[in-house]
């Protein structure tokens, strides 16, 4: 573990230039922002997914195009793993500082109890962030330190407090009463088309994590069921019946773990497809961005044509009428005929730039209705994603309400013998 005098030096692990645009980065992205969330022991989609669902910054998400664009040459894609792995603890350590500013609070996301931290023999919340929020070296600390388990079915939006208070005792109180109610999902409302993107996709995350839970719950009390199994029939006769039930139980053990197995994969197909999900969204969303502001250029471009050509026009009409003026007091000869054709040019200007403006309203129109498309597509795909897990929730209860049924019934069949001998 990093000793206390290394946690808070950022400088040991970026340049200064690369913290000027860290910081320049977290001005921009933090402003207004009262909480910061960190996460240990858990896995990064989950922790990205629980923050985008209650809308606040991890560092990953607080970075943005630092960390969007981390492949590239301008964005530090030159550096070797080793180096990128430096920089983002030098980065860990600047949005540790930015959460102990401005009366900021940080949540960190875990592992229920005991198994706080990760494994990991170095863990940048543990050996990086933690000190920082709690004031190591003597710095001003977070306001507070609040814990939240989502991996935990139904806990995702209970917070407690474990800094500089600490609350942990709740956690005990609120996990005694849990598992007795069905788990529910905590969405937020959403109020445009990007935030429906975003919390549907964390609501998604959230349905894979608990559908794991519910799982692993159910595997227990198959387990559990064969325990007593076996306690009731430890006075039976030895021999064929042992044999029997240890065969039992090796089969039983096989087929837990390939359910295991194709959750897995299949919690790692969802998170896949989620992540390509997002990502498409994005995309669409930045080419319709630049090709609206290329649209907005082309029409101001003509407004601005437009008003020049008017003005030349009004310029030429208002000689001719002073011009005319004159010839009326006999001190030149009249040109009514420039009047009339500049009448007539001034007639097809204004022709012009109104078929200019219905076809730009009618490109406005087609693009519009394209987006519109778009959108409609993006949402048929996460109907079918949110089908196909429902899908695989119940195949998933089918095999193991099966694999009960196959171990519950050769245990009362062996019991009824036992009684007729």
């Amino acid at each position: 573990m990093a000793t206390s005098s290394t946690a808070g030096d950022s400088l040991q692990y970026c340049t200064p230039e690369e913290l000027a645009h860290l910081d320049e980065r977290f001005e921009h992205a933090l402003r207004g922002v009262t909480c910061l969330v960190f996460w240990t022991g858990v896995g990064p989609d989950v922790a990205r997914c629980w923050a985008m669902q209650h809308n606040l910054p991890t560092l990953t998400i607080a970075m943005g195009p630092l960390w969007d664009n981390r492949h590239s040459c301008s964005a530090g894609g030159a550096r070797s793993s080793k180096a990128f792995f430096k920089y983002m603890k030098g980065a860990s350590i600047r949005f540790a500082e930015y959460a102990c500013r401005d009366m900021r609070q940080a949540i960190v996301l875990t592992n229920s109890p005991p198994q706080i931290y990760s494994t990991r023999e170095h863990s940048n919340y543990r050996d990086l962030e933690e000190p920082v929020l709690k004031g190591a070296l003597g710095r001003h600390g977070t306001t507070r330190i609040e814990y939240v388990h989502p991996t935990v079915s139904g806990a995702a939006a209970f917070q407690y407090q474990t800094w500089p208070h600490d609350t942990s005792n709740t956690w005990s109180t609120f996990l005694t009463t849990l598992w007795s109610k069905k788990p529910i999902l905590h969405g937020i409302a959403p109020k445009n088309e990007k935030t429906k993107v975003m919390v549907k996709t964390a609501e998604i995350c959230v349905v894979v994590v608990q559908l794991h839970a519910q799982t692993c719950i159910q595997q227990a009390t198959v387990a559990e069921k064969q325990g007593m199994e076996l306690k009731k029939g430890a006075t039976r006769p030895t021999g064929t019946v042992a044999d029997q039930k240890a065969q039992q139980k090796q089969v039983a053990k096989r087929q837990r773990a390939n359910v295991k197995q194709k959750m897995a994969k299949q919690q790692k197909k969802y998170k896949q497809r989620l992540i390509e999900l997002e990502e498409q969204t994005r995309q669409k969303k930045n080419a319709s961005k630049l090709k609206r502001a290329e649209l907005e250029q082309q029409l101001a471009r003509v407004k601005r044509e437009g008003r020049q050509k008017r003005a030349e026009l009004e310029r030429r009409i208002a000689q001719a009428k002073k011009e005319a003026k004159k010839s009326r007091a006999g001190t030149i000869v009249p040109k009514a005929p420039v009047k009339k054709e500049l009448e007539r040019q001034r007639a097809t200007l204004e022709h012009e730039i109104a078929q200019q403006r219905k076809a730009h309203r009618r490109k406005q129109v087609e693009f519009e209705h394209q987006i519109s498309q778009e959108q409609e597509a993006a949402k048929q795909k996460r109907a079918e994603l949110e089908q196909q897990i429902a899908h695989h929730k119940i195949q998933v209860n089918q095999m193991l309400a099966k694999l009960e049924r196959s171990l519950a019934s050769p245990a009362g069949g062996k019991g009824k013998k036992h009684k007729k001998t």
